[in-house]
């Protein structure tokens, strides 16, 4: 059987949301590694860490290469401190709801069976919108288990994950689909027009190539950024050339 990871990187002020995404994962009970990447000097987040884990470690968030910060590079340095097989990754503002309790446990004695050991990536639903019974609304597809030796993250902001290049152009077989469960993410409708207008500005100097820019288009979208979406969307409509990978299982 193989054994599962939870990387998760934290940035300051977030403590309180950390404990809440562990605690609605159950993370110490169903998950064989914890580890927690701190990206501040916030030792208030350190703290909640250590409640569930004692693989917590700090990342230097800003620097003259990555003056808006480095996502891409925290989640590889999360990586590289973890041991198990594979790893599940999350936001702080993740959650896992009530009615999905049951089928994350499925979820991951799925993804640990050594039947599908070899599979590299597992996709799973992120919502975020949920109606006014917290049951997913809206949500879109995004790679959430991926294997700790074949992929890594790229790309300081919006981060992707990226297969080994051995493995390029032959992922077919090796990614499967878990659509039964639903991740819940924080909608950044909630957030400040100033904090917004900020998260704008650091996406804007970094539109790299149209093969990034549908990643761009659904960051918009989380960030109810509705005049922007369409302008992403249709550059990376323009320029993609994608491969269906229709594989799922149903929990």
């Amino acid at each position: 059987m193989s054994t599962l990871a939870l990387n998760i990187i934290c940035g300051p002020g977030r403590a309180r949301i950390l404990e809440r995404c562990l605690s609605t994962f159950n993370a110490k009970n169903l998950f064989d590694e914890i580890v927690i990447v701190n990206t501040s000097l916030d030792e208030s987040v350190n703290e909640v860490a250590r409640k569930f884990t004692d693989k917590v470690f700090f990342f230097q968030w800003e620097s003259e290469k990555h003056p808006f910060g480095d996502f891409g590079g925290a989640r590889n340095f999360a990586a590289s401190k973890t041991e198990s097989d594979k790893i599940w990754w999350l936001d702080t503002d993740d959650a896992c709801l009530d009615q999905y309790k049951d089928k994350l446990v499925r979820a991951i004695n799925l993804i640990k069976d050594d039947k599908y050991m070899n599979i590299k990536i597992w996709n799973m639903p992120y919502a975020v919108v949920l109606d006014t019974n917290g049951n997913p609304l809206s949500w879109f597809m995004r790679e959430r288990v991926f294997d700790r030796r074949a992929i890594h993250w790229k790309r300081s902001v919006h981060e992707i994950m990226f297969p080994d290049i051995t493995m390029a152009g032959k992922m077919t077989g090796l990614l499967k689909y878990l659509p039964d469960i639903k991740i819940k993410h924080n909608h950044m409708s909630n957030y400040q027009a100033d904090q917004r207008d900020e998260t704008f500005n650091r996406l804007e100097p970094i539109r790299q190539n149209a093969r990034e820019k549908m990643g761009y288009a659904v960051a918009y979208a989380t960030l109810c950024a509705r005049n922007r979406i369409l302008d992403w969307y249709r550059d990376w409509e323009t320029d993609r050339k994608s491969t269906r990978l229709n594989s799922s299982h149903r929990l």
